[in-house]
């Protein structure tokens, strides 16, 4: 299965619980043990009001995880959508 079709199921979540299962279990068929979802609605938009989702604790989150909480311009991981199983 492409990795838009797994993304997909997102969209068949009836409540903001059954999402956020849904995206960490997306997160851990890639490989990925923590996952971590900020999104604002433009650049204008302070960080401290993005919509932030994740199985991480703030306070114990790794350096490149606390870094991508602070700013706009994350760290992506090497791997690409297309080269995941």
């Amino acid at each position: 299965m492409k990795c838009i079709e797994r993304c997909a199921a997102l969209l068949e979540c009836a409540t903001e619980t059954e999402w956020l299962e849904t995206l960490l279990r997306l997160g851990s068929e890639h490989g990925y043990e923590k996952t971590l979802l900020a999104v604002v609605p433009d650049r204008v938009t302070l960080l401290e009001n993005a919509f932030v989702r994740s199985n991480y604790r703030r306070n114990g989150a790794a350096p490149m995880t606390a870094r991508n909480f602070s700013t706009l311009t994350p760290s992506w991981p090497t791997a690409s959508c297309a080269q995941l199983p």
